[in-house]
């Protein structure tokens, strides 16, 4: 009875209590400050922040699928395109959040490591040459898009005589520097670049096809669902657009307090912007030439035209510093077989 009695005095009691005051003065507030999402968005990247890891694996997905989709809704239908697509978006989301927290949570930062932990040591040095030849397929289709580029670049500034050739030597040697850094998030501010060039050329699209839909003939047909084998076809250069899983696992080692609060943040973000702007370059890449879209819609418009130019020099400057972002896992593929 005494021992209750003495707890209740002591509850009761200010003095007993060991806390320093409360200060509620307008220089001190209990709830930490916290930025906006404008302060956020435009604050300087973090080597392994959301932002940074969201741009490398939109640079990692830069590529020859973003062109030929224009192509996929002529095949398929608009629908059927956008559908695919969408699917596509899904599939990547998925793959990309099960990956990153798979290698978080056994703390193995590349496929070889992760899929011997799974699967046995011997598996690994296996991947790790599927990985560096997928790398080095990859790379050189970059280099073939930069020799379609460049020398029309050239051509229009007034330099007639620079070859593919010479174009992807100088290309390679651009590439050099960027390419000595062993992690991603020393490439934190050139990965952008994928991005922004994105936006852009989603943009022109756009505001060309309006114009070039008008050149078409009256009875040029605009499907909106064909169904038959084009659309296995189609559904592999949806996925192949979306494909930057060669620096997931990478990416999830380098990632900064990698919760999954944070991993479904960034994996959503990369699906979320790549959907958009695809969307965007499909349905207005096919509205503007219908039937007659080309593999690669880029070639269907004429050599000289400014804005597709501008076009084409901001995917020559995503695809150049696409290079060392993709080079940097088959580095590390070829480094963990050898």
């Amino acid at each position: 009875m005494e021992s209750a009695k003495g707890m209740s005095t002591r509850l009761l009691d200010p003095s007993a209590v060991n806390a320093p005051p409360l200060d509620f003065s307008s220089s001190a507030s209990p709830v930490p400050y916290r930025q906006g999402f404008v302060q956020r968005s435009f604050a300087p990247l973090t080597a392994g922040g959301i932002r940074q890891s969201t741009f490398t694996l939109i640079s990692t997905a830069m590529g020859g699928g973003v062109l030929c989709l224009p192509y996929v809704m002529k095949q398929v239908g608009l629908i059927n395109g956008v559908l695919l697509l969408s699917i596509s978006s899904l599939i990547a989301f998925v793959t990309m959040y099960i990956l990153i927290m798979c290698a978080i949570r056994v703390n193995k930062h590349s496929y070889g490591s992760l899929l011997g932990y799974c699967a046995g040591k011997w598996v690994a040095p296996v991947l790790d040459v599927v990985l560096f030849f997928y790398g080095m397929g990859a790379v050189i289709a970059y280099f073939i898009l930069l020799g379609d580029f460049l020398p029309a670049l050239f051509e229009l500034v007034g330099v007639p005589g620079a070859s593919r050739t010479i174009c992807m030597v100088g290309a390679a040697a651009f590439a050099v520097p960027f390419v000595l850094p062993r992690r991603l998030s020393a490439l934190q501010y050139v990965s952008p670049v994928a991005t922004f060039s994105l936006i852009l050329t989603a943009a022109i699209t756009m505001i060309k096809a309006r114009g070039q839909s008008t050149m078409l003939p009256p009875e040029a047909p605009m499907a909106l669902a064909l169904f038959g084998w084009p659309l296995l076809k189609s559904f592999t250069i949806t996925l192949f657009a979306y494909i930057c899983h060669m620096n997931v696992v990478p990416v999830a080692g380098e990632l900064v307090d990698p919760t999954p609060a944070r991993v479904l943040k960034a994996t959503s973000r990369v699906a979320f912007v790549q959907l958009s702007f695809y969307i965007v370059i499909g349905v207005a890449g096919y509205i503007s030439f219908s039937h007659l879209t080309n593999q690669n819609y880029i070639t269907n418009y004429p050599p000289g035209d400014i804005l597709i130019s501008l076009c084409r020099l901001s995917l020559s400057c995503s695809l150049l510093f696409s290079l060392p972002i993709n080079t940097n896992p088959t580095a590390k593929a070829a480094v963990h077989f050898f």
